[in-house]
């Protein structure tokens, strides 16, 4: 169930116009795998286990993460959770070569 502390993100969402699908993928997401997150290793953890569906579950941190810049949180302190996610990559990185 998703708890009453997610409201704030949702009207967050809402207004960013997410698709209704998105944001409750979202809420979701954070409700099942998130819980409270006071330093990097609270990231990390919520990854630990997760074998199938990493990106997705990646999705909840990042749209919490960027309410919160909104919101005016501390940068700093956003920075370093930010830098404890997963990278995945944006498509393809391979750089051709010249023969």
């Amino acid at each position: 169930m998703i708890g009453e502390g997610f409201a704030a993100i949702s009207l967050y969402l809402r207004s960013k116009r997410c698709d209704p699908r998105y944001e409750e993928d979202i809420l979701s997401y954070l409700d099942r795998y998130v819980t409270i997150i006071k330093k990097p290793s609270s990231v990390f953890n919520a990854f630990v286990g997760i074998e199938q569906g990493r990106r997705h579950v990646w999705l909840g941190p990042r749209g919490l993460f960027n309410y919160l810049e909104a919101a005016c949180f501390n940068m700093d302190y956003l920075n370093g959770l930010r830098k404890a996610l997963p990278k995945f990559p944006d498509g393809d990185l391979r750089v051709p070569s010249e023969e």
